[in-house]
C-alpha cells in the first residue's frame, strides 16, 4: 500500500485469466436452455440434486414424502424418481439400486459404503451407510 496525502492506494498486479470463446459459451448455454413451458417448469421444480453423473445418491432440497415423484437435477439433466421412504431436507436417497458393499458416491466422491441393499428411491442414511472418512481402522 502506498500513501498519497490522505488517500491510500493499492497496486494490484494483473492476473492472467483463462479465456473462453464467447461463441462456444453461448452455444453451450443455448443447448442446455429448457425448451417450452413444460421444460421450464420442470427445470424450476427440482426437488433434489446430484452434482455428478457418477453420483448414486441425491440430496433433498426440501422434505420429500413417501410415494412422491422427485424431480432430480443430475448434472444438466432432470430425472424422476419415485420415493420409497420419506426423506428429510438435506438427507440423501438412492438414485438407482445400490448393493450391500457398494460405494456411496455423492458430488463425484466416495463418501461411504452401503451396509445393506438400498433400492432406488430409498432413504440413504446411517441406517444403511457406513462412513469411510476419518476412520482409523481402514487402510
Amino acid at each position: 500500500m502506498r500513501r498519497r496525502g490522505d488517500v491510500f492506494s493499492v497496486h494490484v498486479s494483473p492476473v492472467p485469466m483463462r479465456r473462453h470463446s464467447t461463441a462456444s459459451a453461448l452455444a453451450d448455454a443455448e443447448r442446455r436452455r429448457p425448451r417450452g413451458p413444460t421444460e421450464w417448469r420442470r427445470a424450476m421444480q427440482r426437488h433434489a440434486i446430484a452434482i455428478k453423473i457418477q453420483d448414486n445418491v441425491a440430496t433433498a432440497l426440501r422434505r420429500l414424502e413417501k410415494g412422491e415423484t422427485a424431480e432430480v437435477g443430475v448434472g444438466d439433466r432432470i430425472v424422476s424418481i419415485v420415493l420409497r421412504d420419506a426423506v428429510e431436507f438435506g438427507h440423501k436417497f438412492a438414485l438407482r439400486d445400490i448393493a450391500r458393499g457398494d460405494d456411496i458416491v455423492k458430488y463425484g466422491e466416495v463418501i461411504g459404503r452401503a451396509t445393506a441393499d438400498i433400492p432406488a428411491g430409498a432413504h440413504a442414511h446411517v441406517q444403511n451407510i457406513e462412513s469411510l472418512r476419518g476412520r482409523g481402522d481402514l487402510d
